[in-house]
């Protein structure tokens, strides 16, 4: 009996491990195809194949050069629950996340030095337009809920609360991260 409970065990181990490397994988995957436009910093990194989810806990999107702030945006948590029959079909080259919860998000918007206003010349809309460049990556998205975003706006500029977002990336042209973004993004504008 405990040998067949220490098997049991290592089966488990090794089911994480494996399991762990493939999420990397795709994580890795998603974040390179939205660089050189967008540099993000992946935090705590944790796994449960059984469900098959991940949660990621303090990531920042990096300014662009020649902003003072060194981040443009830092999310608290992202839980997601994933497709493990997709990810194992494609060694984590592919992943679609079925739902996921975005909670905690802060924007840091700075102007550029000389321009109008921040919807013309900010960090934030150079967010957008990089976005507009990027590919879609192997990640597809179902829902994902965006819960508690602000947005401090430097050099004496508001502090504000922006409404949250519910996306569904099962529409057409939906569904990859950088459409999530986009929409997030959209929503940042809004309200400055």
């Amino acid at each position: 009996a405990a040998a067949v409970a220490g098997l049991l065990a290592a089966a488990l181990l090794v089911c994480h491990l494996a399991f762990e490397g493939l999420v990397s994988r795709a994580m890795n995957t998603a974040v390179l195809d939205l660089q050189p436009h967008l540099s993000v910093k992946l935090g705590n990194v944790r796994t449960w194949p059984f469900p098959c989810s991940v949660e990621l806990r303090n990531c920042f999107v990096q300014n662009p050069s020649g902003y003072a702030s060194a981040h443009l945006a830092h999310v608290r948590t992202i839980k997601a629950d994933i497709g493990l029959r997709r990810l194992l079909l494609t060694l984590g080259r592919e992943v679609e996340v079925g739902s996921a919860v975005i909670d905690g998000v802060s924007f840091v918007v700075e102007k550029r030095s000389g321009s109008a206003g921040v919807k013309e010349g900010s960090n934030a809309s150079e967010l957008l337009e990089g976005l507009a460049m990027s590919s879609k990556n192997g990640v597809s998205l179902g829902r994902v809920d965006v819960r508690n975003i602000d947005a401090i706006v430097t050099g004496g500029g508001p502090h504000v609360s922006i409404e949250d977002v519910a996306y569904d990336g099962r529409g057409a042209g939906a569904g990859h991260i950088a459409s999530l973004l986009d929409t997030v993004g959209r929503a940042l504008l809004a309200v400055l």
